[in-house]
């Protein structure tokens, strides 16, 4: 018997066709679990067939949304930039979408390596989880819990682990630096620890309830025009909402070791450098 939940995916693409159709079927497998379910997928900048990978899964089951945004690297220079621009973008896609915008849940997913398992049965736990009155709920990792940049909590990562390094004391090296900020920070949480409360994270999955996204938004560059992850501003207005944010240190997505680009082709890894070298400032 099918879930009586609604749940919308969303995930941005750029150079992930090597590990779409492993993980569109594992989304289209779980939405089976549902009484009904949809996507929002955005690419942009992709060297590989990312774009036509999905627009061949949208047009069989058409219960979604998919754009190709081409060369947005053109208009904003800065990563972080651009990922807040097209998760923003999900967002108000989907609270546009006169469907979609019903769902009781939206699962956010990185399009590639990093999510190498998806628990079905115990994401379908957690849409049924009461207690602890949940807002979002994020993955964990098996061998180390690698997504500190997201993270925001009073021991694990209390502040921003990248800006720590760019504001290390004079008398610190920059290794120093990654080692003290990075490095011992990306700790292995046990699964046993349950639900642990994060004022923000990600870690490649993140599990909302639909209606208290409404109206926040992702903000990629600080005020001093550094890049900063844009989960944490996102985040940030879901608790000054009243909003409980959570590990649950149980649902592992991968093994915290992953790079992104792990399984991509030679060829697209030199794409994307050429094209790197091409957009690189001047400056």
């Amino acid at each position: 018997m099918a879930s009586k939940h609604k749940v919308v995916f969303a995930g941005l693409a750029r150079d992930c066709a090597h590990a779409l159709p492993g993980i569109l079927q594992t989304i289209e497998d779980f939405g089976e679990e549902l009484s009904d379910w949809g996507y929002v997928f955005l690419e942009n900048n992709s060297v590989d067939n990312s774009f036509q990978v999905l627009s061949a899964f949208d047009r069989r089951l058409q219960r979604g949304i998919v754009r190709s945004f081409g060369d947005l690297q053109a208009e904003f220079q800065l990563r972080t930039e651009r990922l807040a621009m097209l998760r923003n973008r999900c967002i108000e896609e989907i609270f546009a979408d006169s469907r979609l915008r019903e769902f009781d849940y939206l699962i956010v997913m990185d399009l590639d390596a990093v999510n190498e398992q998806f628990d079905k049965s115990r994401i379908l736990e957690l849409l049924d989880t009461r207690n602890p009155e949940w807002t979002a709920m994020f993955a964990n990792q098996s061998e180390r819990y690698y997504d500190i940049w997201a993270l925001r909590h009073p021991t694990l990562s209390p502040d921003d682990c990248w800006r720590r390094v760019r504001e290390r004391p004079e008398n610190m090296s920059k290794e120093e630096a990654l080692q003290e900020f990075v490095v011992k920070r990306r700790k292995k949480l046990d699964p046993s620890r349950g639900f642990i409360p994060v004022d923000s994270a990600f870690g490649g999955f993140g599990l909302y309830r639909l209606q208290p996204l409404n109206g926040c938004r992702y903000v990629g560059v600080a005020a001093d025009g550094e890049e900063t992850c844009e989960h944490v501003a996102f985040h940030e207005c879901l608790t000054k909402n009243g909003g409980q944010l959570f590990i649950d240190a149980s649902l592992i997505n991968g093994r915290g070791n992953h790079r992104h680009n792990a399984g991509m082709s030679f060829k697209t890894k030199l794409l994307r450098k050429i094209n790197k070298r091409l957009n690189r400032s001047p400056n």
